[in-house]
């Protein structure tokens, strides 16, 4: 499983904090920082890779199956 860090923003983007996560791919981590996005904004890494910048306030992914027929 990918090694992940999520790393917290402040408005000017300064880096406050972080955390590591070992997610299945980059929609988990990204489901994971959306969750998490309440105060600060979040940016994802995967190594040397940014996967993602989360905003503030961005609600978690749907990933229910809510479309299958």
């Amino acid at each position: 499983m990918p090694d992940y860090r999520l790393f917290f923003l402040t408005a000017e983007n300064h880096i406050i904090n972080h955390l590591e996560y070992l997610c299945g791919d980059d929609l988990d981590a990204l489901d994971k920082a959306r969750g998490l996005a309440i105060n600060h904004s979040i940016e994802i890494w995967q190594a040397k890779r940014r996967v993602a910048l989360v905003k503030r306030g961005d609600a978690p992914l749907d990933t229910g199956d809510s479309h299958s027929l």
